[in-house]
């Protein structure tokens, strides 16, 4: 998936396959992973989609910070915002050392949902951030 921005150029935004839906609307990962990179706070992320009975799947993101700083999902949640639609801000926050990443370097997504599964298993999850 693309979209071509105002000067002509096409943004990549993803594979079909890794698009996150949330209530109808359709978030690509990778759009929303550059946002958060962008916090001062934040050295690497992961966006995925946690199973949800009422919205099909929920935006997480699993964020590694930098040495010594300190985030909570409602400061994520609100940075995102202010670049992007509202639905596309993270509902879930999994604090993590390090993001997984392929052997290529690409981030691992699969190994990201099931870290974000095991990090909010028995949580209260709404609103969580865990380490």
């Amino acid at each position: 998936y693309g979209r071509v921005e105002p000067d002509g150029s096409v943004r990549l935004l993803g594979r079909g396959s890794s698009v996150v839906n949330t209530g109808g609307e359709k978030v690509f990962p990778a759009e929303v992973e550059e946002v958060i990179r962008q916090h001062d706070a934040v050295a690497d992320a992961a966006v995925i989609g946690l199973p949800n009975e009422r919205f099909g799947q929920v935006v997480t993101a699993v964020v590694s910070l930098r040495e010594g700083a300190q985030l909570e999902l409602a400061t994520l949640a609100a940075h995102v915002k202010r670049h992007l639609a509202s639905y596309k801000a993270p509902r879930e926050l999994c604090l993590v050392d390090a993001v997984p990443h392929t052997a290529a370097g690409k981030i691992d997504h699969k190994a990201c949902l099931s870290l974000a599964q095991s990090l909010l298993v028995g949580s209260a999850r709404a609103g969580s951030a865990n380490r």
